[in-house]
């Protein structure tokens, strides 16, 4: 009998990698200040990393918007040196329109990407996407094996039929011995 309460307590014990879905935050991260900011107004875009990550580059890309109409200090993508892990972009859109904000590490790796909205539409994109970050590397990890539950779920019914089976066995034995 003590065999099956193990047997269906084990069973009930979730194992931890097998609900792993998700994998760790990076160690970067990308901020805006206005996800909609009006035409012409400057906004700033805050990148972070690991101290030793000596530049980080902002790159925006628009196809409503022309590249004379982004500026990071006169130009489209722009890549500054990071001081203790952080570097800090003044952006201003000269026209309506959306843009892609992409930060990089200094490898080259793309560590954030975010759209943002100027005027026209962008009274309902800010109350929609204040405040968002997509982080590449964290959050668009691809899945794989199988789905976890159905795992655990499997494990669980395999456990409870094994400790029915012992229990059974144990059961008969006991009758057998009593005849």
């Amino acid at each position: 009998m003590s065999t099956l309460v193990l047997a269906g307590a084990l069973a009930t014990v979730p194992v931890a990698s097998a609900v792993a879905d998700t994998y760790p935050a990076t160690e970067y991260n990308a901020t805006v200040s206005d996800s909609a900011p009006s035409v012409g107004t400057p906004f700033t875009v805050t990148a972070t990393g690991p101290v030793g990550n000596h530049e980080l580059t902002l790159t925006i890309t628009s196809s409503t918007l022309t590249d004379s109409q982004i500026q990071i200090a006169g130009t489209k993508s722009l890549t500054k040196p990071a001081v203790n892990g952080v570097a800090t972009f003044q952006v201003t859109l000269a026209a309506e329109g959306t843009c892609d904000l992409a930060v990089y590490d200094a490898a080259g790796k793309e560590i954030s990407r975010q759209t943002i909205t100027t005027d026209g539409a962008a009274a309902a994109a800010k109350g929609a996407a204040a405040g968002t970050n997509a982080s590449a590397a964290g959050d668009a990890l691809p899945r794989t094996g199988a789905p976890s539950l159905e795992l655990a779920g499997l494990a669980g019914a395999l456990a409870l039929a094994g400790a029915g089976a012992v229990g059974l066995a144990s059961a008969r034995r006991r009758r057998f011995a009593r005849a």
